[in-house]
């Protein structure tokens, strides 16, 4: 048994000497050569048989020649030790992926040929595989350890000043840190540890859950309703169609009828015109024929010498009767049918002109509803005795729709349809909301509750928004003034004519809501920044340097011009603020992902192409460009700038930002690509710009 146990640690460290070279894997009736190596048999003699037309045999791990084919005898010690790995069980690679592969993390324990590491430990930071991770899985004192999928980034997680594991969190400068470092640069800073700060931004992470899961379903609501908007407008177009076609068949239809009974008019006409004319010629040609009759009578009779029979002849003695002269009117015409029908084409043409141009060139607009934008930093700041609730935001929006709906032109018979649906469908929201309950006034606890540890808590909120000690009051002031809140406005909500009450009041819900929700925390590329800007560690700052910086080579970065994107991409309602420093001035931009990376031209330069919109601010000039066109700004700027951007609506703000906000440019535009931020550091050697 020691014995066994003794061969087992054996096998487990040299297992490679029972691998076929060939198939890589067990020997299998295991065969050994003159030059001392062994193969499956089957393995070597498929391989010796490809050989047979070179006349030369070689040992296909040592390249060993031999003139004549070696005769193969089987290895019985080797069978039998192969048999014994099959009885006590070595673990051994049974399959070429056992080893480490291109993009695999090796096994830090194995020598030689490296296998795939299957975990990662974070106490030893090591990756072992199957075979090295056993004592991790047996050994109590090591089933302590804390085992990861195998990463092959475990250097990040240990302090390159020191050498240590990070095992801390050093909130003021929010980096993670060592034990030592906690006790020398980060000596006197708010540290915890990483586990702790783990938890808790885990659960800040689960209410970003739930908020962007709340954002999807508004969105999916959004989108439902305008593929609601769209099946209407089709059917609508559809039945305009349909209809256009059927009143066109139809007077097409009149038109043919009308044209077939003027025919028949002229051809009675005619016809009646025709009777006397053909009468009077069947007349004269029989007159015409008895004539001709006479005549040759009278030459016949010309002729004869019996002077007793042409005295008697009844051709001389008969009388000759000859109709009337006949009057025949040549230039008989249709001219006044001609001139009727003249008439008519000129006044059906004018008709169809008139009646067509009442017909709108398209159909009613689909409104999309989108929040106001801020219009004042100082609105943020304040906090008043009023709370607007969560109830009088949907009588606010329901109102306003409803409103809007009314006020649309329904002069279009294919709007018609919508607009009665929308009306009938906004009627009762109005009416619901306007009754209010007490479910409104749940639904507006379980919001606040939500806002205020999000105002409370959010150290950004309270930075960006916030004076100092105002967060703190703000949240006191809720607690305390909740319920009598409540109190105020239950009365309100029920009354009945609360739709027609004024709904100027702009509150702390309703800014906080909008505004802290729709603020984007943005970070800076660094696979876009061009090789003189500076990034800092956090990608929040970036600065200018007259020196390159030794980035890696990137399809996606400037090269020849001093700018960079920003990671996230901007969609829906987003905010963002910037603090530039600049001897010369900056370019404070959004951009489609496809603007141009490469050259100096236009095509790649922010604002001077129909892919980016661009403010440059200096200390004494601000203007805007797009598509190369620039417009003067007479306005002032600041040091600090504010960017909105609502997606749907289509619109792109910039404000001047201190205590006050103002509005420098507004643009109106449809987005045809998700927007990227980004900034230009464009003159002077002093440059910097900080999210």
């Amino acid at each position: 048994c020691e014995f066994l146990k003794m061969a087992q640690a054996s096998i487990s460290v040299d297992q490679d000497q029972f691998v076929c070279p060939l198939c890589l894997d067990f020997l299998k009736d295991p065969v050994t050569i003159y030059c001392g190596h062994s193969f499956c048999k089957m393995c070597i003699n498929d391989h010796w048989d490809q050989e047979n037309q070179k006349s030369v045999y070689s040992c296909p791990h040592c390249r060993d020649n031999f003139t004549q084919r070696p005769i193969l005898r089987r290895n019985s010690m080797l069978a039998e030790l192969m048999e014994k790995l099959q009885t006590i069980e070595v673990q051994a690679p049974s399959h070429a992926h056992c080893y480490a592969g291109p993009g695999d993390v090796e096994c830090d324990f194995c020598t030689g040929r490296k296998h795939k590491a299957v975990k990662s430990c974070l106490v030893c930071v090591a990756s072992y595989c199957e075979i090295h991770l056993k004592p991790h899985l047996e050994r109590p004192a090591l089933k302590k350890h804390t085992l990861i999928k195998a990463s092959g980034k475990l250097q990040e997680k240990i302090c390159s000043e020191h050498d240590e594991v990070l095992k801390i969190y050093c909130r003021t400068d929010r980096t993670c840190i060592c034990y030592l470092c906690m006790m020398d640069k980060h000596k006197g800073h708010e540290t915890v540890t990483a586990a702790a700060e783990r938890a808790e931004k885990q659960n800040m992470l689960k209410e970003d859950h739930i908020r962007l899961q709340k954002k999807i379903q508004e969105k999916q609501k959004m989108v439902q309703e305008l593929k609601q908007a769209v099946n209407i407008i089709k059917l609508n177009a559809q039945t305009s169609v349909d209809d256009n076609e059927r009143i066109f068949t139809e007077m097409i239809s009149s038109i043919e009828k009308k044209r077939s009974e003027v025919t028949k008019l002229i051809r009675d006409q005619e016809k009646a015109e025709l009777s006397r004319p053909e009468r009077l010629l069947e007349q004269l040609e029989q007159e015409i024929s008895d004539l001709q009759t006479r005549i040759t009578e009278l030459e016949q009779l010309s002729h004869t010498q019996d002077h007793i029979h042409f005295l008697q002849s009844p051709t001389i003695l008969k009388p000759y009767f000859h109709t009337s002269s006949i009057t025949v009117h040549q230039h008989l015409s249709f001219d006044g049918v001609r001139n009727s029908l003249s008439d008519l084409k000129k006044r059906f043409k004018e008709f169809c002109e008139e009646e067509f141009n009442k017909i709108p060139p398209q159909v009613a607009a689909v409104y999309v509803i989108s929040p106001q934008e801020p219009q004042s930093r100082e609105d943020i700041l304040k906090c008043t005795s009023y709370l607007m609730s969560s109830a009088h935001c949907a009588i606010f929006n329901s109102s306003s729709r409803l409103s809007l709906v009314r006020r649309a032109n329904t002069q279009s018979p294919c709007t018609k349809i919508r607009h009665d649906a929308q009306i009938r469908q906004l009627k009762p929201s109005v009416w619901k909301h306007s009754k209010g309950s007490d479910s409104y006034v749940l639904h507006h606890q379980s919001v606040t509750r939500f806002l205020l540890p999000m105002v409370a808590g959010s150290e950004q909120t309270q930075k960006n928004y916030l004076r100092p000690n105002r967060g703190q009051k703000m949240c006191t002031w809720l607690n305390t003034n909740i319920h009598t809140v409540h109190t105020f406005f239950l009365p309100i909500y029920t009354h009945r004519y609360m739709y027609n009450w004024s709904l100027n009041i702009l509150t702390l819900f309703i800014l906080v809501f909008s505004f802290i929700s729709d603020y984007c925390y943005l970070t800076l590329d660094p696979n876009t920044a061009h090789r003189n800007l500076i990034l800092s560690e956090k990608n929040r700052e970036v600065k200018y340097s007259t020196s390159d910086q030794k980035y890696f080579d990137n399809p996606n970065r400037f090269n020849c011009i001093w700018q960079v994107l920003c990671k996230e991409s901007v969609c829906g309602r987003c905010y963002w603020e910037v603090e530039w420093r600049s001897d010369g001035g900056v370019a404070v931009s959004v951009s489609y992902k496809d603007i141009s990376r490469k050259g100096r031209g236009d095509e790649c330069r922010f604002g001077h192409n129909n892919q980016s919109w661009s403010l440059w601010s200096s200390s004494s000039s601000l203007c805007f460009y797009h598509n190369n066109k620039k417009t003067d700004l007479e306005v002032s700027s600041s040091s600090r700038l504010g960017v909105f951007v609502d997606y749907s609506a289509g619109t792109l703000s910039f404000y001047s930002v201190s205590d006050t906000m103002k509005l420098l440019h507004k643009v109106h535009t449809t987005f045809a690509q998700p927007l990227y931020a980004g900034f230009g550091l464009y003159w002077g050697s002093a440059s910097t710009v900080r999210l």
